[in-house]
């Protein structure tokens, strides 16, 4: 039987959820596939903290080298914050022929030509459905589309915290500021929201669309997303944070567009409240294809890491 060593880069709510997944699905792993998923290393900035009975002290390094030195598979579950030290690590792994299953956005949207460039190289992979859109499959998606059309549009709408942030604004009347302490109340948005509301985390989740999708790497420095933090919602109407990104084929570059619009009542985007996500595919084929899920929360984006884990299994025996 196969034995698969497993190192994490970070272990926050996102990383602990797939740590316990991991442990519970073990067995069936083991059945399904032959492979063993063992534990190798975690790397995490403090040791000392309590990190519940399911974390075996054994496994906790503060450094990031040494948990993926043995490891066969890297997740990396770090986040934004530090986007820049992540790529670092990332990219030791891929060079090392070490698969990467990714959590941060950020990281990929800012350093994606190089990440990919170095999978392809080292023959390796990088999986990314943890990225965008928290459940939904959208990875697996665009990598199983016609392989005879051109991804010409993708749009929907990407972020949950300003989406439910203008939810609550159309259905129960409030101010932002009203919104955004319910978000803040219901743990949907940060301290310090400003990524999300000022669109910056939908930015991102554009940009590795059309990386994968249309295999159009576009700088998000380049991108001015417009805030919702002035959206005044009226009575008769519905606005929702849109993301929008068209290819152009003549040259053979994308154009990414954020913003809050407003939608018509029979939209399929009208459809979409809270923290509910909407990805909508226009192929040159195919047509339009729209999938529907949660956009947010550790367990459906640990389910999604788990599942480009699996992939990779699938690729290995």
């Amino acid at each position: 039987m196969k034995t698969v060593q497993v190192s994490f880069l970070g272990l926050g709510v996102i990383g602990l959820q797939l740590l316990k997944y991991i442990i519970r699905e073990r067995e069936g792993v083991r059945k399904q596939y032959g492979v063993e998923l063992q534990i190798n290393k975690i790397f995490v900035k403090n040791l000392s903290k309590d990190r519940g009975e399911v974390v075996e002290k054994e496994w906790l390094t503060d450094r990031p080298y040494e948990a993926m030195e043995h490891a066969d598979l890297i997740v990396e579950c770090i986040g934004g914050n530090g986007y820049k030290c992540t790529k670092d690590y990332v990219m030791w792994a891929l060079n090392h022929r070490k698969p990467v299953i990714m959590s941060s956005k950020k990281c990929l949207a800012m350093y994606g030509t190089e990440i990919q460039k170095a999978a392809e190289k080292m023959q390796t992979v990088i999986k990314y459905d943890a990225t965008v859109g928290g459940g939904i499959p959208i990875s697996t998606v665009l990598e199983h589309m016609g392989k005879c059309e051109q991804v010409e549009e993708i749009y929907g709408i990407s972020n949950a915290t300003s989406n439910y942030i203008l939810t609550k604004m159309k259905q129960e009347n409030m101010s932002y500021k009203e919104a955004l302490q319910e978000a803040q109340k219901q743990g949907i948005a940060e301290n310090n929201p400003k990524e999300d509301v000022d669109g910056w985390d939908s930015v991102y989740k554009t940009v590795i669309l059309a990386g994968f999708g249309m295999n159009v790497w576009i700088n998000p420095q380049e991108v001015t997303p417009v805030s919702i933090t002035h959206s005044k919602v009226e009575l008769d109407q519905m606005v929702k944070p849109i993301f929008s990104v068209v290819y152009d084929e003549r040259k053979r570059t994308a154009h990414v567009k954020v913003k809050p619009e407003i939608v018509e009542a029979g939209s399929i985007l009208s459809c979409v409240n809270g923290t509910d996500n909407l990805f909508v595919i226009r192929g040159s084929e195919s047509g339009e294809r729209a999938f529907y899920g949660a956009g947010a929360g550790a367990r459906p984006t640990a389910s999604a890491m788990f599942d480009d884990m699996i992939k990779v299994l699938e690729d290995w025996i």
